[in-house]
């Protein structure tokens, strides 16, 4: 087994190391300030409606979103 550097971000098969933690806290931090984000009523957990799931769908026909 690999050992990776702590606080990197590995993904893959085989696996490499794309960043680190903080890098990718930044990187996600800027994606969710310009996609759409909804909380937990907009997940199954939360128990979304369906308004809610129709609107979502619409919201994220050309893009992606986040649920947090």
């Amino acid at each position: 087994m690999t050992m990776y550097a702590p606080n990197t971000v590995v993904i893959g098969n085989p696996a490499r190391v794309i960043c680190t933690v903080e890098e990718y806290k930044v990187k996600r931090t800027a994606m969710m300030r310009k996609h759409p984000v909804y909380d937990v009523s907009y997940s199954m957990r939360g128990r979304i409606t369906d308004e809610k799931n129709k609107q979502m769908q619409q919201d994220l026909s050309h893009t992606g979103g986040y649920v947090v």
